[in-house]
């Protein structure tokens, strides 16, 4: 009797440990929130060249280069927000980093840049 309920205590322990590692490995965000994103994704590089066109055309910078992804995080909501940072070059700056929130909702066709806030590297002097 005493063996069978020291198997049984071992066994929970067990498989309390076990779910413990399993809960801790699939909740890599707050639901709800934001939760990592590969900076290699399609979708995350589509939204990142949308983030660059936007940003270039309402700079008067000239057209940027996207240089890298630095960070990526996504959010789902009545579509995906994008939360990314970009490192990118122009002319009149040089290397700017821009941090943008990008709404996509493919089934309306509707995709717009939230917020954007960009610095140039060399100055620290905002941008926009």
């Amino acid at each position: 009797m005493a063996q069978t309920v020291v198997l049984f205590l071992v066994l929970v322990s067990v498989l309390n440990a076990a779910t413990s590692a399993s809960l801790n490995k699939r909740q890599t965000g707050l639901v709800g929130g934001y939760s990592p994103a590969n900076v290699h994704d399609i979708d995350v590089n589509e939204m990142a060249d949308f983030s660059r066109r936007a940003i270039s055309s309402k700079s008067n910078s000239g057209p940027s280069t996207l240089i890298r992804i630095v960070k990526a995080e996504k959010q789902v909501v009545a579509g995906m927000n994008y939360k990314l940072t970009l490192e990118m070059e122009n002319a009149n700056d040089g290397v700017i980093l821009c941090d943008v929130i990008v709404f996509d909702q493919p089934w309306t066709n509707t995709r717009r840049l939230r917020e954007s806030s960009c610095m140039a590297v060399c100055t620290g002097k905002q941008i926009f």
